[in-house]
């Protein structure tokens, strides 16, 4: 059978029966790719297991080249980058989890874009080194990733009262429709607008403040993506962070 290698970063795993893995990747060369992994109890099994269970682990792996079968058979990974500080932060390790649930539900199956496979490479490689204000980096990761998806919030004018989640922009009446942020919602909004990875650590903000900031821009992603779903690995993320 054919193979081809691919660099790509791990969503998600799942036991399928009782000697294989569903492994979900984002590549640079195929886009989400959906793969099967055989395991067993042997010593070469368990060295390809292992990366493919870490959330966000950024692999080269060789998997099968036949292009009528959906589902790709991956025989061999090995990691290109090396975790030092995510798998051992409960912080880190539970935004890994949250990254790697947004990037699967965002992005889409058999098309590959480099630049949103590098941003998420990057994003990943500098939630591991040190970061000042790293309790608020998915949400920063968050709002940049719209800009790259095509649906970038406008952070322009800001002095207007309104901002109109389905057209992306600040209004100066408001809206005929629901999706709109006003009063603290906006004032939260506005600060996040402003923030970018040189002043993540000023952006001072409450748990709840949090929660309300991944609310929003979950319902910003759902209006824009269609298929997007809630990520059920926000309220693992909530109780880490209170």
């Amino acid at each position: 059978m054919p193979k081809v290698i691919v660099h790509g970063i791990v969503l998600s795993a799942i036991k399928y029966g009782e000697s294989s893995l569903i492994v979900t990747l984002y590549t640079k060369e195929m886009g989400r790719l959906s793969t099967i992994v055989s395991i067993s109890s042997s010593a070469q099994s368990k060295r390809l297991k292992q990366p493919l269970l870490t959330p966000l682990s950024i692999i080269e792996a060789s998997v099968s080249d036949v292009k009528k079968i959906a589902m790709k058979r991956l025989s061999d990974a090995h990691l290109e980058y090396i975790f030092r500080s995510i798998p051992f932060d409960v912080v880190k390790r539970s935004i890994a989890i949250f990254l790697a649930d947004l990037f699967y539900h965002a992005s889409q199956e058999a098309i590959p874009d480099e630049k949103v496979y590098l941003f998420f490479r990057q994003s990943i490689e500098a939630l591991d080194q040190d970061i000042d204000g790293v309790s608020n980096f998915h949400i920063l990761i968050m709002f940049n990733l719209a800009r790259l998806l095509g649906f970038a919030p406008d952070t322009g004018d800001d002095r207007c009262a309104y901002f109109d989640l389905v057209e992306g922009s600040y209004k100066s009446r408001c809206p005929l429709h629901s999706n709109v942020l006003v009063g603290d919602e906006l004032a939260l909004w506005r600060m996040l607008c402003r923030t970018n990875v040189d002043n993540l650590a000023t952006l001072d903000i409450t748990s709840d403040q949090r929660q309300i900031l991944l609310e929003i821009l979950e319902k910003y992603y759902a209006l824009h993506i269609p298929q997007f779903k809630t990520l059920k690995s926000r309220s693992v993320l909530r109780d880490v962070l209170r």
